[in-house]
């Protein structure tokens, strides 16, 4: 009869997965919790289906986590057609092409942009979004033909650069915090230029320190028991600014600590693309932590 120590130990982690264009969030939520042997799993942050990048998923306990990953700041890459309208802001909607615009120049965009978008700004969501009303999602409302009348609220946008700009085609890098809706964004800066302002490509590419080089494409997200998760030659000693978990017994209770690697107490890592997997005591568990602890201090 198998002992407590042969017992395998619940996972609790993140992996972060760089989303495909068209998939939806919570698509990749079910193939994760598929690969951590139906674990509970969740995402920290929605990213629509026509949008790609970095969606971090939260694995077994670390799902208390989520809230705090989502006050995090993010990152965007977006490109905008200044010459079209659209009924989503997006092209999932109805595109409309208004006559008689003229090309703003670049430096028109980045005073408009300094004056007008960056700091804390009022921002009135998409009616073609998850925000609720009266119990009910205001996209549910508005594909019903619903009238759907949003509040605008307050954002926070940090920085914009402009990557690239040639007429009608404008390419943004938006760093901003919690609830930004780079769609509104991409309206609003073109009415504040008199033109269009329809987002055609939207790519997260960071969510705090958890960027796309961390990141796992969706294809190879490993079930949590393969050998390639327990390499002895991926093992290091210490990666810069990660941490791993060390259980440890007190009081008569379990307790955690959390510990470099390398460090008194930290147990063995294995480097995976980036991301720091701590094995338990049982190799075929494995534990994606990503320097959660680090990140919250």
């Amino acid at each position: 009869m198998a002992g407590p120590i042969d017992q395998p130990e619940p996972l609790a982690g993140l992996i972060v997965i760089d989303k495909p264009y068209r998939l939806s969030s919570t698509s990749i939520v079910r193939v994760v919790k598929r690969r951590a042997r139906g674990a509970k799993t969740g995402h920290a942050g929605t990213l629509d289906p026509l949008a790609s990048g970095v969606l971090i998923c939260c694995v077994g306990r670390a799902t208390r986590w989520v809230e705090r990953l989502m006050g995090m700041t993010k990152t965007y890459e977006c490109g905008i057609d200044l010459s079209a309208r659209s009924t989503t802001d997006d092209l999932e909607g109805v595109l409309t092409r208004p006559d008689g615009l003229v090309a703003p120049v670049r430096g028109e965009i980045e005073r408009i942009i300094a004056a007008r978008f960056t700091g804390s700004i009022l921002q009135t969501p998409p009616i073609h979004s998850a925000m609720r009303l009266g119990g009910k999602r205001a996209y549910e409302l508005a594909r019903r033909g619903r009238e759907v009348a949003l509040q605008p609220r307050s954002v926070r946008i940090d920085s914009i650069e402009i990557l690239e700009y040639q007429w009608p085609m404008l390419t943004l890098r938006v760093v901003c915090g919690r609830g930004t809706y780079i769609r509104s964004l991409a309206r609003d800066v073109g009415a504040a230029l008199n033109v269009g302002g329809c987002l055609t490509a939207l790519r997260r590419t960071a969510v705090g320190p958890f960027d796309l080089s961390r990141a796992w494409a969706l294809d190879d997200v490993p079930s949590v028991s393969i050998p390639a998760m327990r390499s002895p030659a991926r093992t290091v000693a210490t990666p810069p600014a990660t941490y791993s978990r060390d259980r440890r017994r007190g009081r008569g209770r379990a307790t955690e600590r959390w510990c470099r690697p390398g460090s008194a107490g930290a147990s063995r890592t294995t480097a995976i693309r980036g991301e720091i997997v701590a094995a338990t005591r049982r190799p075929a568990v494995a534990v994606c932590l990503s320097g959660l602890a680090g990140c919250f201090g």
